[in-house]
């Protein structure tokens, strides 16, 4: 209950008025999701979503099973909560707005925010311990499994079985990403997902499959996420000086190997394996491309571990 107050707290001091030329920016989005997800929203709609989470916060905490919920995001266990960071494309970036990469992948993001850190990020989330279970084409925003990322723990601000429209962090305007700089950056979700019901029980995320988004505040990095169905055709190879996809992948598991981390693999729907090595991963990938596009498929075939091209 402490840590409810304090977030209440936190979120009364959220709300930011537009200066004239970001509301005339806000004027131009197509609705308020499209005004969440820049973070263009009038007062009205902001004092809107953050009662949302008051109320989703206040029934999770008046709950033995809301309270469980809670516990298993923030220990990480009977619990698998995945962010992207390569391979899911949002809003923003179908929009051209945000669309930049980092690489090295994993090195380069923890570099540029850390392995903790307090600005809420979008996730998903399924029942059981990361590897326990195969995903599901056919969950909400499946997009989010279909990725290279982190597993992660937190405390989870909304659960949701829908895609919430929450923020877009990179395209917020600046001055107000300043303004939350001491708190950590907020998302919020829409009224649609508070519709379709918000998952307040383990119980209940098990029944319903995968969760279509989660907010995670106050979170920290517990595991690597790879799966070989992420990033292409979106992977740009000669933006990062590779002649061949294979290279960019087998690099991108190198730099996972050295986060000294689980790694969790999976191609599309299935598990693979953890803590694969180089080679394992080599044979992995080569099956996977094998499978979508046959043997015959020798410029990715000539990739190995001996023989990269840098």
């Amino acid at each position: 209950m402490k840590h409810l107050r304090q977030y209440i707290r936190n979120i009364m001091l959220e709300i930011y008025d537009l200066t004239p030329e970001e509301q005339e920016k806000s004027d131009e989005q197509w609705s308020s999701g499209g005004r969440r997800i820049f973070g263009l929203q009038s007062r009205e709609e902001q004092v809107e979503d953050r009662e949302r989470i008051k109320r989703y916060q206040n029934k999770l905490h008046s709950s033995p099973k809301g309270k469980a919920l809670i516990k298993s995001f923030q220990t990480g266990r009977g619990v698998n909560c995945v962010h992207s960071i390569f391979g899911y494309v949002s809003f923003a970036e179908e929009e051209g707005v945000k669309g930049t990469r980092i690489w090295p992948l994993f090195t380069g993001w923890i570099e540029k925010y850390g392995r903790k850190g307090k600005d809420m990020l979008s996730c998903v989330a399924h029942a059981g311990d990361p590897g326990s279970r195969d995903v599901n084409l056919y969950w909400q925003n499946a997009g989010g499994w279909y990725s290279c990322g982190w597993v992660m723990k937190g405390f989870p601000v909304i659960v949701s079985k829908v895609d919430v429209d929450s923020q877009t962090l990179g395209v917020i305007p600046d001055r107000i990403v300043q303004q939350w700089k001491s708190s950590g950056i907020p998302k919020r979700p829409n009224e649609y997902s508070e519709e379709k019901g918000y998952i307040q029980s383990m119980e209940e995320l098990e029944s319903y499959g995968g969760a279509g988004e989660v907010l995670l505040d106050n979170w920290e990095i517990n595991g690597v996420w790879i799966n070989l169905s992420a990033g292409s055709p979106r992977f740009d190879n000669s933006k990062f000086g590779y002649t061949h996809i294979g290279e960019a992948w087998l690099d991108m598991y190198e730099d996972a190997m050295k986060q000294n981390l689980p790694i969790y693999v999976y191609s599309g729907d299935n598990f693979l394996g953890k803590d694969l090595s180089l080679k394992e991963f080599e044979e992995a990938f080569r099956k996977d491309r094998d499978a979508d596009y046959g043997d015959g498929y020798e410029w990715e075939r000539k990739v190995s571990m001996y023989n990269r091209g840098k």
